[in-house]
């Protein structure tokens, strides 16, 4: 039997890198996946895809700024007009940005903010009543583990990820009682799109230290693959994760155990 049969699902961020490679994981297992994404095209041609490989309608694309609340309260009331349930969502929508602290833009700060933290709490809020109503469901929600050390130039993505790893703990006791699990994923350099835009950035030197910086912490020498994110994302999803709740599955090649 597939581990996600007919379960619903929302996925943020669901157009590129681990959001895609999760949705493409769910959808092998069975469940309906609600791909959204400020990146519409993307998403719907994920959807095409996805529908197209399973021979049936389960992949919905939703367009939503997850950093803005009043998008994300019509995403989440147009997923249950849909499906008339909720049982997984996975906050995994995020921005990357690199500064030291006294250089970052008062703006750049709310972006950042908005996106990796607030988006968490909008979506959450939303999505908990029509959970607490089912008494169940899983919330994931993408840390990372920049979270938990310090990084330099790190400062404002960092803070949102430590946010994230706390508010998770946070929702875990106060939901448990209504049979909700929530945890995080703390994934560590991954190849994925972010990973290249800020490669794009750097000249053939610089990107040639970056990656040398990366390989001298990370024990396995090499950068995650999306997939792996996303075989873990579906352990915490399934009800082979059913007595773990609170946790920050950390997901790093080895970089915080040095």
């Amino acid at each position: 039997m597939m581990r996600l049969d007919r379960k619903i699902s929302i996925i943020t961020g669901a157009g590129s890198g681990i959001g895609k490679a999760t949705a493409e994981r769910f959808a092998a297992e069975g469940a309906v996946v609600v791909l959204v994404d400020i990146n519409e095209e993307a998403i719907k041609s994920l959807s095409e895809e996805l529908n197209r490989v399973s021979q049936r309608e389960m992949a919905y694309p939703i367009r939503c700024d997850v950093s803005n609340a009043v998008e994300v309260k019509q995403m989440v009331e147009e997923t249950f007009k849909q499906y008339g349930r909720i049982d997984i969502l996975f906050n995994n929508a995020g921005i990357e940005y690199k500064a030291k602290l006294a250089e970052i833009d008062d703006h750049d700060w709310q972006r950042v903010m908005d996106v990796n933290l607030n988006s968490v709490f909008y979506c959450s809020k939303h999505v908990l009543p029509v959970m607490e109503k089912q008494n169940e469901g899983v919330i994931i929600n993408t840390a990372s583990q920049l979270g938990i050390v310090g990084s330099p130039k790190w400062g404002a993505y960092n803070a949102t990820k430590a946010g994230i790893i706390n508010l998770t703990r946070n929702m875990a006791i106060d939901y448990a009682a209504s049979n909700i699990r929530v945890n995080a994923i703390g994934p560590g350099p991954i190849d994925t799109a972010l990973t290249k835009r800020l490669e794009e950035n750097l000249s053939g030197e610089e990107r040639e230290e970056f990656y040398k910086e990366i390989y001298a912490r990370v024990p396995m020498k090499r950068l995650g693959r999306a997939g792996e994110i996303a075989s873990c994302v579906l352990f915490l999803a399934s009800d082979e994760s059913s007595y773990v709740t609170g946790a920050h599955l950390v997901v790093d090649g080895g970089f915080t155990a040095i």
